[in-house]
Formats: C-alpha cells, sequence, structure tokens
C-alpha cells in the first residue's frame, strides 16, 4: 500500500515460542522468627536465587536478529527478594478489645523484563534506551493495624497504608521499538483503607 506521512513506513509484528535450551538455576530461602518479648513479633525472610542460560540460541525473526543468550540471565528472576515486618501488640485490657499493628517491608533487586530486548525500530533506525529493559530494584513499606471484638463487642475494625513512603516503581515493562515507545505498568502508589466487620458468633 502506499506510504502516508502518518505511517511512513509498515510494520510486521511476529510472535513465537521457542524452546530456551538449558538453565543453571540455584538458590535459598531463609525465613527467621523472633519474638523479644510477649507484644512484639519479628519476622524476616530473604530469597536468593543466582541462574542463567547455559544454552540459548534464539533465531531470526522479522527483523530481529539471531542472537546468543547463553550466560545471560532469565527474565523476571530477580537475585534477591527480602521481606520483614514488625508486630506491635499492644498492651490493652481485654475488656478494650485485641489490638496489633505491623509494619512491613519488600525489597526486590534489579532484575529484565524480557530476555531478549529489540530496542530499534528497523524504519526509522531510532532506538529506544536500553534501560528501557531493566528494572530497577525497589524497596516498599506497608502499615497495617486491626482492632478486634472492639470493647468486647461484635465488632472489628482495620485501616491500612500500601506503600507508605509513595514509592515509584515499575513492575512492568514491554519495549515497542517498532512504535517507538514502551509500555509500562507502574506499582500501586501511597493507599489508605479502612475497614470494619461485624462478627455473628
Amino acid at each position: 500500500p502506499p506510504r502516508s506521512t502518518l505511517f511512513p513506513y509498515t510494520t510486521l509484528f511476529r510472535s513465537g515460542v521457542f524452546n530456551a535450551g538449558t538453565l543453571n538455576y540455584y538458590g535459598f530461602d531463609l525465613s527467621l522468627e523472633y519474638l523479644p518479648v510477649d507484644w512484639l513479633q519479628l519476622n524476616a525472610g530473604w530469597s536468593w536465587i543466582e541462574s542463567s542460560y547455559t544454552k540459548f540460541a534464539f533465531p531470526t525473526v522479522g527483523e530481529v536478529p539471531s542472537q546468543d543468550l547463553s550466560g545471560s540471565t532469565p527474565a523476571q528472576v530477580p537475585k534477591d527478594s527480602i521481606t520483614a515486618s514488625a508486630k506491635f501488640i499492644w498492651p490493652v485490657p481485654s475488656t478494650v478489645g485485641n489490638i496489633n499493628s505491623t509494619v512491613s517491608l519488600y525489597h526486590r533487586s534489579q532484575t529484565n523484563f524480557a530476555d531478549l530486548f529489540n530496542a530499534c525500530n528497523p524504519g526509522t533506525g531510532e532506538c529506544l534506551n536500553p534501560n528501557a529493559n531493566t528494572a530497577p530494584a525497589y524497596t516498599v513499606f506497608d502499615f497495617s493495624s486491626f482492632w478486634n471484638n472492639v470493647f468486647g463487642s461484635h465488632i472489628d475494625l482495620n485501616a491500612y497504608v500500601k506503600n507508605v513512603g509513595d514509592k515509584r516503581y515499575i513492575i512492568y515493562q514491554s519495549g515497542q521499538a517498532a512504535l517507538g515507545y514502551a509500555t509500562t505498568n507502574y506499582g500501586e502508589p501511597r493507599t489508605f483503607g479502612v475497614g470494619i466487620r461485624y462478627n455473628f458468633k
């Protein structure tokens, strides 16, 4: 078809599924719980993963040339994932109810969004930022508080704040070099919430 000023070139999209060959994958999970006093509970977890393709020959697909991805790290596999929390149990009389508050942390190290990132547009020669395939490390904090059996009643109350520091972080990104942009999904911004529940028992 004739080219227009709005669409100066024609792009054909192709997709396929390929066998990655072999993958070397090892690591460990560590979980800890510590109760220094009756009113405080501390938890922590650490997942460490070392992974790489030992053999991955990616064939030519359309404008994307063949590549040897052997030795590269698989997408969506962060080396470190860390969780931690501190739960405070308020020392109040039983007639008041049961109150506890928790501060939690989640950390994810840098990772890649995709195994193969085609950063250049074959029609124009323009390239996206190579970092568009890299998810930077991020850390978020959450807070929650529960008040059960409010003053001996059947009512439970709760409140929470997700992403307390209002951290702006990317959870997924897909480079669309042929169209000159990348689609990006961000994590939830700071979010507040409250809840109430009635127990009929």
